[in-house]
């Protein structure tokens, strides 16, 4: 009896262990960006500029996806995932410029880290 017991106690351990790797696999490096801009007219130039100019050159180095969430007026979030945070920091390489750009009319902050939870429907 304690050796079915233990060949179960296996089983589940075994499926335990392939639980975990493929949520391992599924960790992405994500970077959010929280927008404030001066103007309504500013936010809206942000955003065709992120979706027709930055949005394809991240994509070009990396991203898996890029993603732009309007929050009001004035207000926005960037969304990129990364496979990991090699290829997400190595984004920012050579694009002071547009950053620099950016800082004269909008605020921003960023958040960055892996996913630890993912669920989907």
């Amino acid at each position: 009896m304690a050796r079915n017991q233990l060949g179960e106690a296996d089983r589940i351990g075994y499926r335990f262990k392939k639980h975990i790797q493929r949520i391992k696999e599924n960790i992405l490096y994500i970077k959010v960006v929280q927008f404030t801009s001066t103007t309504k007219m500013q936010k809206q130039m942000l955003e065709a500029f992120l979706t027709n100019v930055w949005f394809p050159q991240v994509i070009k180095l990396g991203a898996l996806s890029c993603r732009y969430v309007s929050i009001d007026e004035t207000k926005a979030m960037m969304i990129n995932m990364f496979p990991n945070e090699e290829v997400g920091e190595s984004v920012q390489v050579g694009r002071e410029e547009e950053r620099n750009e950016l800082r004269q009319h909008h605020k921003y902050i960023v958040f960055k880290g892996e996913s630890t939870a993912y669920v989907e429907a």
